[in-house]
This record gives C-alpha cells, sequence and structure tokens, in this order.
C-alpha cells in the first residue's frame, strides 16, 4: 500500500509499476518520485528527476490528477497516455500527450500539450514553452504502453472491477464461465 507523502526511488537498473485505482504509473530508471496527496478525489505527485508514464483510463467529475515538477506543475484534465521527464540540471520538464490533454502551469503561465504533441518547458522565473509534433515512443514507453494493454485486454476486466489490484493477474489462471443458477 502506497499514501500520502510515500517516496519512491528507482535505481539506475530498474523500472517500477503503479496500480491507483484505474490509473497507472511506470516510473523509469533512476527516478525520483513522491505522492504529496493521495486519496479518492486526489492524486497529486511529484518528480523531482527521472521519468514516468501516467495512464488515466477514467477520471470522475471532482477527481484531479496533478504532477509537481521542479519548474511546472502538470495538469492531467482527461483520461489518456502521458509521459513527464524531468532534468534537474537544465530546470527543463517535457510532457508528452500520446492522447488526452494536459495543462502546464507555472510563472503565472499556461499552456495545453494535446493528444499527439509534446511540449519542452524550461526555466524557473519565466516558464517558457516549445510545444511541437510528438516523438516516437521511447523504450521505456513501449514498455509502459505494453504493461497497460495487458490490463486493457484482460477478461477479468469484464467481471471485476479495474479498481480491484491485480485484476488482471487472474487471467491467465483459469476460464471464465457463467452459472445459471449463480451468475
Amino acid at each position: 500500500p502506497i499514501t500520502s507523502g510515500d517516496r519512491l526511488s528507482v535505481g539506475a537498473d530498474g523500472r517500477a509499476e503503479l496500480q491507483i485505482g484505474t490509473a497507472s504509473v511506470h516510473l523509469d530508471r533512476s527516478t525520483s518520485f513522491e505522492f504529496i496527496e493521495l486519496d479518492d478525489d486526489i492524486m497529486q505527485m511529484s518528480l523531482t528527476e527521472g521519468v514516468i508514464n501516467v495512464r488515466v483510463r477514467t477520471l470522475a467529475d471532482r477527481e484531479k490528477i496533478q504532477l509537481e515538477t521542479p519548474n511546472a506543475t502538470v495538469f492531467f484534465n482527461h483520461p489518456g497516455d502521458y509521459t513527464v521527464e524531468v532534468d534537474p540540471q537544465t530546470d527543463r520538464t517535457i510532457v508528452r500527450t500520446r492522447n488526452g490533454e494536459a495543462e502546464v502551469t507555472g510563472a503565472s503561465k499556461s499552456f495545453r500539450v494535446r493528444a499527439g504533441q509534446q511540449g519542452t518547458f524550461t526555466g524557473l522565473d519565466g516558464l517558457t514553452a516549445d510545444i511541437d509534433s510528438i516523438t516516437p515512443r521511447t523504450p521505456f514507453e513501449s514498455w509502459a504502453n505494453d504493461r497497460d494493454r495487458r490490463g486493457d485486454n484482460s477478461e477479468a476486466a469484464k467481471y471485476v472491477s479495474r479498481e480491484v489490484v491485480g485484476y488482471e493477474d487472474l487471467d491467465g489462471q483459469g476460464e471464465w464461465i457463467n452459472e445459471p443458477s449463480y451468475g
């Protein structure tokens, strides 16, 4: 179990996968990450260095998902597939939106990174943005996408809520049958 205030660091040879309700967060090598606040309505995270992939499957009316970086705040306003990369040495945050829409704010400025776009945000006092077409998936993004695809294609998801941790692990452990007297 993970809760508000928990920090995770991934070493140079590791990767991590977290499931939070219907969302998933993948951490790449050499990543420092924290949950600032985590409850039913808010998932506020912090990325101080490294790369994460956030997959938002559903977003309830009052639910907010955001990521703090050293120079910006990224709001994931719609279900989608997002990658955020932070380089603290250059005060740079890169946001890739495969699908969905992200809002990036900092220094009283706000920018939108729409589906198929990549935004590079630099500076601490005056946030500048360079928004362009998205680049091809990195090996890390492909790994995260493959992990998410496992949940997308899950037979168990037809019978068990995606909010049940480990639901996709039921696949391959037997088969689902409908018992007329039970369901």
